[in-house]
């Protein structure tokens, strides 16, 4: 995405051309090298005014948003994709009826905190909440984020009203990156609640594939386990 930046707001966002970009590179991208990996997007996407940004995470979210796309299509957006197969995992953990495109969608409920994971980190926060279940008898609830810009605060609102605790997950750099936007709504609305942020510290990563990426840069369902509890004390 970086090497597209400049034609994006000089060519598309300042026009606001109804365009419909697609991203299929968004987060890490294997081993195309370490300049391709797309976990900038997010920080320099939120920079441009009035830019619409969703993260398709599953099948059935790529295919409705494309739908709805192509039916109305009203100034420029762009669809973030995973560069890795989408995970066949997903139908065990996927609502039967697809939530509204505007709205955050649960995957899992639960009662003693909330998971809110970017469209390539769902199958870790799902594998999260079965780890937190197990070693801490903590019942958190998993919700897909879906729009990282604007955010969909509505349904943030609703849904960080009802949990003290809070984790995000994202495939990107923390300065700039989706947990900091949602930190910074929790200030904004003055939410009583605690967020800890999972995202890679400021710098390069080398080329390698989802997994060892994830380790090398703490985004590993065992890393944030440690992290998490050292978080809550």
């Amino acid at each position: 995405m970086q090497r597209t930046l400049d034609q994006i707001f000089h060519d598309i966002y300042y026009p606001q051309i109804p365009i419909t970009i697609v991203s299929a590179q968004s987060g890490f991208s294997g081993y195309d090298g370490a300049t391709h990996h797309g976990i900038y997007d997010f920080g320099f996407l939120r920079t441009l005014p009035n830019i619409k940004v969703f993260y398709a995470g599953t099948k059935r979210d790529l295919r409705a948003i494309l739908e709805e796309r192509y039916d109305s299509v009203t100034g420029p957006m762009i669809i973030l994709h995973p560069y890795e197969l989408i995970s066949p995992a997903q139908k065990e953990y996927l609502p039967q009826q697809s939530t509204p495109l505007d709205l955050m969608e649960c995957l899992c409920p639960g009662s003693d905190g909330v998971i809110i994971a970017a469209g390539n980190r769902l199958t870790d926060a799902v594998n999260l909440k079965v780890k937190l279940l197990e070693n801490q008898k903590q019942n958190y609830a998993v919700y897909n984020l879906r729009w990282t810009n604007p955010l969909p605060v509505e349904s943030l609102r609703k849904i960080l009203s009802e949990y003290e605790k809070v984790v995000t997950l994202e495939e990107g750099v923390r300065s700039g990156g989706i947990g900091c936007a949602i930190n910074d709504f929790v200030r904004s609305e003055k939410l009583d609640c605690q967020i800890f942020v999972n995202a890679i510290d400021d710098g390069f990563l080398p080329a390698g594939d989802k997994k060892e990426l994830s380790e090398l840069a703490g985004l590993d369902v065992d890393s944030i386990l440690n992290n998490l509890e050292k978080f809550l004390g």
